[in-house]
């Protein structure tokens, strides 16, 4: 059976940049196959387009679910600070976005 890498790019903007990547990494890693990573998180480049999800500060902890072909949604995930970071939290929010 093969897997697919799934690559989300992200701009994230709010302090607690850290405990983010630590919690993407977590999930990348509790998600390998074989030892091949199914999702790999990396900061958005140019050239990715319209495909990326920005973290920010907010109001409470969302994210949009689910990845949509030629969508035009806001990509946007609020984790509000201090309250909804945490490495469970963050996990949780950025599966929703899978």
């Amino acid at each position: 059976m093969k897997y697919r890498l799934t690559r989300l790019c992200l701009i994230i903007g709010i302090a607690d940049r850290n405990l983010i990547i630590n919690a993407m990494r977590t999930l990348e890693s509790l998600t390998a196959v074989n030892n091949v990573l199914c999702v790999q998180f990396r900061e958005k480049v140019d050239s990715d387009g319209p495909y990326y999800i920005t973290i920010q500060n907010g109001v409470g902890c969302s994210s949009i679910i689910g990845r949509y072909t030629d969508y035009t949604v806001d990509r946007t995930m609020i984790l509000e600070t201090p309250s909804c970071l945490y490495t469970g939290i963050v996990m949780h929010e950025l599966i929703h976005t899978l």
